[in-house]
């Protein structure tokens, strides 16, 4: 009998499993001392196979730990072509970055692969419910599971939420305070800008009023030196004798006064009748409207309205009419007296 695995073949050519009863030969194998030590060492070998079979992969294993192996390899690939140094050549460069463009793309590629044929088969499960047993757990996100029977990862869940919660807050935090720093920068350097604009407006009017009190000064310093440079001369002339020339310097004195003297009263003269005209239009207006308020008021202006203009006037408003002419040719006359008295006393002055 030989041993080819877990059977055992009998002298006459026929196979049978290790520890099965043969009719004929059973009592043979009990007789038989060499057949038990064989049988010994099938149970050996059995469990020696047992044993060294919690050791070996399964097929899905081997093929999912071929594909870490590439997904690492990739992996590991893309940091070297990422880490590459510049002082290589230009072409060299190129190569690179057109073979780390090509694993990028193709990771891209296999990662919407995956979601597109999960998606597709969660479709297909999940299309007759009503014809198959339908599983719920299928729509879920892949969560890891945790729960009464993994008290660890319901710790490390809280724990991750208390961290995340605590890292809001403290953005949040900082944010605000961020926001109120702002806040008081702005308005502090407002309040700095407000000062230097009042500082800066002030020196520009204590600069133009400088300026202005400077101006005024040098004209008045320069009337007085042409005042006393005339002076000179007048004397110099006296006491060369020149009458010629003193009258000369007198008359150009005396025309120079009396052209400001003039332009002077010229001024407030103007302004004057001004005033007067005004006054004028004032009580003019005053006037009309007294009469508009007699003929609205009056019923027998209203019966009277058929008539002629002429007859519709009652006397004592044509007498008014009058005095108010006479009082407007009397107020000219008197400006034009107390015009003709300002020029005389003037000329008076000149003469003086």
């Amino acid at each position: 009998m030989q041993v080819f695995g877990f059977l055992e073949v009998i002298d006459d050519g026929t196979q049978v499993e290790a520890g099965s009863d043969v009719p004929g030969h059973a009592q043979t194998s009990l007789e038989d001392p060499s057949i038990s030590k064989k049988d010994d060492l099938l149970c050996d070998l059995d469990g020696a196979l047992s044993k060294q079979r919690s050791k070996c992969m399964s097929g899905f294993g081997l093929a999912e730990s071929k594909e870490n192996r590439h997904k690492s390899l990739i992996h590991h690939r893309l940091n070297e072509l990422e880490d590459l140094p510049s002082s290589k050549g230009e072409d060299l460069q190129a190569k690179c970055l057109l073979e780390l463009y090509g694993l990028k793309l193709a990771e891209l590629q296999s990662k919407i692969r995956s979601y597109i044929s999960s998606e597709y088969w969660l479709h297909i499960n999940c299309a007759y419910p009503d014809k198959q047993l339908f599983d719920w757990g299928i729509t879920r996100l892949p969560f890891p599971p945790y729960g009464i029977f993994v008290p660890f990862n319901t710790e490390a869940d809280d724990q991750t939420r208390k961290k995340r919660d605590y890292e809001r807050l403290s953005r949040l935090r900082e944010e605000e305070r961020n926001h109120l720093e702002n806040r008081k920068k702005k308005f502090f350097s407002e309040i700095v800008n407000a000062f230097r604009d009042f500082q800066l407006q002030i020196q520009a009017t204590l600069k133009r009023r400088k300026q202005r009190n400077d101006g005024v000064q040098a004209w008045h310093g320069r009337q007085r030196q042409r005042a006393t440079r005339a002076e000179k001369l007048r004397f110099q002339a006296l006491k060369a004798d020149d009458q010629e020339a003193y009258m000369r310097l007198v008359k150009e004195s005396k025309n120079e006064r009396l052209t400001m003297l003039l332009s002077e009263t010229n001024k407030l003269l103007v302004n004057l009748g001004a005033a007067v005209q005004r006054q004028k239009d004032a009580k003019h207006s005053d006037g009309i409207e007294d009469l508009k308020d007699l003929d609205s008021d009056s019923p027998e202006l209203d019966a009277s309205k058929d008539g002629t203009p002429g007859d519709s006037l009652p006397e004592e408003d044509i007498g008014a009419t009058d005095s108010d002419q006479n009082d407007e040719s009397s107020d000219l006359l008197e400006g034009q007296r107390q015009y003709n008295l300002a020029i005389h006393s003037i000329q008076e002055k000149v003469r003086l």
